[in-house]
């Protein structure tokens, strides 16, 4: 058991000469968390910046895409049930006549149609969300009127609060230990503190 040899890690304390006068040539940069080192003083960077620009930032794109992506989707099922309803209306038309909604073979529910557009021919968002929630309640305008009303609060409180977390958060000043002091000075929101080491 001659051949192995136990090697023990060596306290820090005992490195601490050897530390304090270990230099960084100009050639050299030092690594990522120090920003700048010399004799006197260290610097060592704050990632707190980089916490709002890889986690705020992006959350928030990506709740305002869902936004978007629902707002469409809203929008392309206005356009289909305006576009629908016109088709109807001119094939009963061209059926019955002009007065189509006065037929009494024309089935009630088909009249309805006639009804819900305007005297341009155009479906009013008022008569649109008529449809998509009360009228159609009992083949999911129920569903869809819960959870519009569930994604619109989502909406209204978090983005929001996304906003006011962002605009709001402060680049914090870097980290600075005194070598010849003995002390870490620490910045933040513009106000110093020294704890001593």
């Amino acid at each position: 058991m001659a051949l192995i040899k136990h090697h023990y890690p060596i306290p820090l304390a005992n490195k601490l000469k050897a530390l304090l006068s270990f230099q960084l040539t100009k050639e050299a940069p030092p690594p990522t968390p120090i920003v700048y080192v010399d004799k006197h003083v260290c610097k060592l960077s704050n990632n707190s910046m980089k916490a709002r620009n890889m986690g705020l930032i992006p959350l928030l794109l990506m709740v305002l895409f869902t936004v978007y992506l629902n707002i469409d989707d809203f929008c392309i099922g206005w356009e289909k049930k305006e576009k629908s309803t016109q088709h109807k209306i001119r094939f009963y038309k061209r059926e019955y006549g002009e007065n189509y909604f006065l037929s009494p073979q024309v089935h009630p529910i088909d009249k309805r149609n006639y009804e819900m557009l305007d005297e341009n021919g155009d479906l009013s968002l008022s008569n649109y969300m008529q449809y998509r929630y009360y009228t159609t309640a009992k083949v999911g305008g129920t569903y869809r009127l819960k959870k519009d009303i569930s994604l619109l609060v989502f909406y209204a409180v978090t983005i929001p609060l996304l906003l006011f977390f962002i605009i709001r958060f402060k680049r914090q000043a870097p980290m600075v230990f005194d070598r010849d002091k003995q002390i870490v000075y620490l910045w933040y929101k513009g106000k110093g503190t020294r704890p001593a080491l």
